[in-house]
Order: structure tokens, then sequence, then C-alpha cells
């Protein structure tokens, strides 16, 4: 944009923006912690980024504030919200766009069984009917964004198992398998492990996708 203050020869190629959202209970800052912060990204929620996109006049102007300051540079940006409010996020995308980002979406995606148990367990809980309408609007939200032209990738964090399920290595395995003698349980413990080497290793694509790229 003419008149914001910014090198208009600049490669608008080079910086990146990454959306890392989800519904209720999907566990976003956990993988802001394990695949971000290594990153050299600033990190900004819905709220600030919108705020900063709002003021022109002062996202042209040089400040003391590094997240104004990451933006109006067109560093790189990691930017945290819930998936519930599109209209929020959609102007942030449109607005970074504009300003010559490439963006990728995060999906951090839960059943709505474990939402509902992880909500259980919060000390300030929000009602029940207030976090399934919540859920419901961020998974129909993340299926118009991967109907349209957004690079969502989809992060399943759904691992809620009982420590009698989990096993570190294959000795564990075997020690709990001789104790439980119960066919049930071997294949639910077979399940989680093969889930778990499946997390990780999606965290580890992640992490690496992140970090190669901003």
């Amino acid at each position: 944009r003419k008149g914001m203050g910014l090198n208009e020869q600049a490669d608008r190629g080079q910086f990146k923006a990454i959306f890392v959202t989800g519904g209720p209970g999907s566990g976003k800052d956990i993988i802001i912690r394990e695949c971000v912060a290594e990153s050299k990204a600033t990190e900004l929620n819905f709220q600030q980024a919108h705020e900063y996109l709002c003021d022109k006049q002062k996202l042209s102007e040089k400040s003391n504030d590094y997240r104004r300051e990451s933006i109006r540079k067109r560093g790189p940006l990691i930017i945290n919200g819930p998936a519930d409010g599109f209209p929020l996020f959609s102007y942030i995308h449109e607005e970074l766009k504009e300003l010559g980002y490439d963006t990728m979406v995060v999906f951090v995606e839960t059943t709505n069984e474990v939402s509902k148990d992880r909500n259980s367990k919060l000390t300030r809980m929000m009602s029940e009917s207030i976090r399934h309408d919540k859920w419901v609007a961020s998974h129909t939200n993340k299926i118009w964004m991967m109907n349209h032209d957004f690079d969502v990738r989809v992060f399943e964090n759904n691992d809620s198992f009982s420590p009698e399920t989990i096993f570190l290595n294959s000795s564990e395995f075997f020690e709990k398998l001789e104790l439980l003698k119960n066919e049930e349980i071997y294949n639910k413990c077979l399940n989680n492990q093969i889930y778990l080497k499946k997390k990780y290793m999606n965290v580890g694509y992640l992490r690496n996708y992140i970090i190669s790229h901003i």
C-alpha cells in the first residue's frame, strides 16, 4: 500500500504469517510451544493483530512496539485465536494478504468428546451449550476454509488416554501386557501407541515446516 512507510519494492513473498486456530479445548497454546518456540516469528493473538491492522496511521510509523514493528516491516508472524471467530480471522487474513504476506492456517482439531472432556476439567469451565456451539462453528469454518483459497493444515490433537494404556518402549509394553492378560487392553495399547507416534511425527513435521518457512 502507498503511504504506509513500507518499501514497495520488497519481495512480498518472503514474509509468512501462520494462523494457529481451533475449537475449544484443542490445545492451540501447547502446539505453539511445541512447534513454534524455535522460530523467529512474532506471536500475536487475533485481537492484537486486528488492533494493529485497523490503525493504518500508526502502522505507517516506526514505534517501540515490537509487534507493530514486525507487521510494519513485514516480519514473520504467528497469529493465535479461536476458529469460531471467523469475521475477525477473515479481516486479519485479508489485510495481511494486501500487505503481501503468504499465509498458512494450522487448524488444531479435536473431537467433540475430547473438547467436552477437557472443558470439564478447567477451573473456569464454559457452559456446555456455549462450548458445543463454539466447537460446531469452529469445524464449520474449517470446512469452509478448506473449500476455498486457504492453505489449511489439520493437526489432530485428540490424545486423551488412561496411563495404563500408554507405554514408553517395548519392554514396558510387554510388562503391561503380561499383567493385564486382556485382548481389549492389548488392542487399546497398540492403537494408542500408533497414534502417539503419529502425533510425534506430526509435531516434528510441523516444527520443521514452520522453522524452514519463517
